[in-house]
């Protein structure tokens, strides 16, 4: 099976540093559909529906030092991360490895149930491979 076969979820995330006015944006102005919003004492996301299997995850500063600290153990990431649903992250994780991507963490289990891992493709990008245990579809 080819990696692309394995992609469940494409989510584009992005760090905003006005995210009140970016969900309104995003939410309310270009009307995508709310799959999932949270706002806690380590931060505040939205996932919001682009497509059949494609969203756009809206974090404020909080949030994503949140996630790069449970993910890889320090700040990390840039505005801009990639983040893929995938059926088998362990074979997903060795063919980033594989094909040239630096692993910043291996697979384990995330606070939020998600079982994540976060690579780096040659060009810089940092991708979170995730695997989740619901079967429900985006």
């Amino acid at each position: 099976m080819s990696f692309h076969n394995s992609i469940k979820e494409v989510r584009i995330a992005i760090t905003v540093e006005r995210f009140d006015e970016a969900v309104q944006f995003y939410r309310d102005r270009l009307g995508l559909a709310v799959v999932k919003q949270w706002q806690d004492t380590d931060g505040s996301g939205i996932i919001l529906a682009l497509g059949s299997h494609t969203t756009l995850e809206l974090f404020n500063s909080s949030q994503a030092a949140f996630v790069d600290q449970m993910e890889v153990g320090k700040r990390i990431s840039g505005p801009v991360r990639l983040a893929l649903s995938v059926r088998d992250i362990e074979a997903e994780v060795e063919m980033f490895q594989q094909a040239g991507a630096q692993i910043l963490s291996q697979p384990k289990t995330m606070p939020w149930g998600d079982y994540n891992a976060r690579v780096e493709s040659i060009d810089g990008m940092q991708i979170t491979l995730y695997q989740t245990n619901s079967t429900e579809a985006i």
